[in-house]
């Protein structure tokens, strides 16, 4: 390990609880003032609800300190960086298989972000262990090449907080008060239109792709999987990631918004309703969804679809198998005490009604926010169980890399708190007038795959109805 010191400071300020102003300002600083950061193209806005369901924000630049992880078919690589220079690495290979891990080795992969926090906490003073680590986890497919897949990094720039308490967090060296007062431009643009869509797959290579799942579903070969869609716009003219964020914000945040890019290629962008994991100290909640009913805005229809959702549907065995794969492993972890607290009520969100269970969790002294992700990552929500199987099928239903789609991110601290949302709901802002947007659908052996293409449709409409013939584009299917 290297001899570095983290230096920086911490401070309570008066500041607005503001996520569209706090992510204008947050670009304003990066393009205006990026001489002064290490890496300036890290940039993240992150707001969420915390366990008291008060608004938490954080807005960050820069990447002072912070963790990767790697992945081939071969070994793991980790690395913590300090202002883009590699300070401490590591590396696990199968041990077990000279030829390599069959599939994704999550528990491992996991393992190892322990020794990396563990690392980093050594080079981080007492005052700095309460700054919010950002960052995220790719959700990816083994290959013979090395991958990015996990990316946590503590920013060079930061406001964090709720309401009644927010602080900044500046590395030593930066004109924080300079910073803190720039007062980015707001820009009015109305909405472009579609000019271009494609879908990848298309409808027809979609439900050819679904007979090979549903037959490996009826042969028990898997007992549930989530196949993803993505479906890329292009516009007239370029449009304002702000006005569009503003949109999202205003309709449909409940739980999370976030618009973070790591590196000058990877922008997203999303209003996801899915915790993974909620942490305060030792104490975990986790709410996973699973089964979804559309919303038509006819009551009548509604009340009579939120009716069929009764012991033994399709939705409630979804929702079931979700719920009680979660729970096993959590029991499995031995991380802690697992109780479930609710199960199977609904919840209403501005586009669609969807099952819910609550799950608590209080952890053992020693357990860490990554133990959690051992225990819980991929959810059936996002993946499919068995874990293990379902990586090759995914391969054959998707012609497109997921990405940060059904992935993660958030925040943790070295004070036991942390954030991590599911990435759903969510798109790539590829160029100024290009986005993808990604949405996936639980599948069981009795699906239907036509109104699975359906449902996707319809999860798809808050994140293209901000452009402005949205409607008339997506009536076509």
């Amino acid at each position: 390990m290297h001899q570095i010191t983290v230096n920086g400071n911490v401070r309570k300020i008066d500041y607005e609880m503001n996520a569209l102003k706090t992510g204008r300002w947050v670009e304003a600083i990066a393009v205006q003032y990026a001489a002064c950061f290490s890496d300036p193209s890290y940039r993240s806005v992150f707001l969420s609800k915390n366990p008291d369901r008060e608004n938490m924000l954080i807005g960050a630049v820069g990447r002072l300190i912070g963790m990767r992880v790697r992945v081939c078919r071969t070994k793991l690589e980790g690395a913590v960086d300090y202002r883009g220079e590699t300070v401490f690495a590591c590396s696990e290979e199968n041990e077990e298989n000279t030829e390599g891990f069959d599939s994704l080795p999550f528990q491992k992969i996991f393992a190892l972000c322990n020794r990396l926090m563990r690392s980093i906490k050594a080079y981080l003073p007492g005052e700095l262990q309460g700054v919010p680590f950002l960052g995220g986890v790719k959700s990816i497919l083994l290959c013979d090449g090395p991958q990015d897949m996990v990316d946590f990094y503590l920013p060079e720039l930061a406001v964090f907080g709720t309401e009644k308490d927010f602080r900044l967090f500046h590395a030593a060296g930066l004109p924080a008060d300079e910073l803190l007062a720039v007062e980015p431009a707001a820009q009015v643009c109305a909405p472009p239109a579609i000019c271009r869509r494609s879908l990848a797959p298309t409808r027809e290579e979609y439900l050819r792709r679904m007979d090979g799942v549903m037959k490996k579903l009826k042969e028990g070969v898997i007992k549930k999987i989530i196949v993803a869609r993505k479906c890329t716009v292009e516009t007239t003219a370029p449009f304002d990631p702000f006005g569009y964020a503003e949109y999202l914000i205003d309709r449909f945040y409940q739980e999370y918004f976030y618009l973070f890019r790591h590196g000058p290629a990877q922008q997203w962008i999303g209003i996801t309703p899915e915790n993974l994991f909620k942490q305060r100290g030792r104490q975990v909640i986790t709410i996973p969804l699973a089964g979804t009913i559309r919303k038509t805005g006819d009551a009548g229809r509604d009340a009579a679809a939120l009716g069929e959702a009764t012991p033994g549907s399709n939705l409630v065995i979804e929702h079931e198998s979700a719920r009680d794969f979660m729970v096993s492993q959590l029991k499995a972890a031995n991380i802690g005490k697992v109780i479930l607290a609710r199960s199977n009520e609904i919840l209403e969100m501005p586009y669609a009604y969807h099952l819910m269970s609550e799950i608590h969790v209080e952890l053992d002294e020693t357990a860490t926010c990554f133990d959690l992700l051992a225990a819980m990552y991929p959810p059936a929500a996002v993946w499919g169980i068995p874990v293990n199987r379902i990586e090759p099928v995914i391969a054959e239903t998707e012609p497109f890399a997921r990405e940060f789609y059904s992935g993660l991110y958030g925040y943790w601290d070295f004070q036991g708190n942390a954030d991590i949302a599911l990435v759903i709901r969510s798109a790539k802002l590829d160029a100024e007038d290009r986005l993808s947007v990604y949405i996936g659908s639980g599948i069981i052996d009795c699906a239907d795959p036509e109104a699975e293409w359906s449902e996707t449709e319809s999860k798809m409409q808050p994140l293209v109805g901000y452009f402005a013939n949205s409607a008339a584009c997506f009536s076509q299917e």
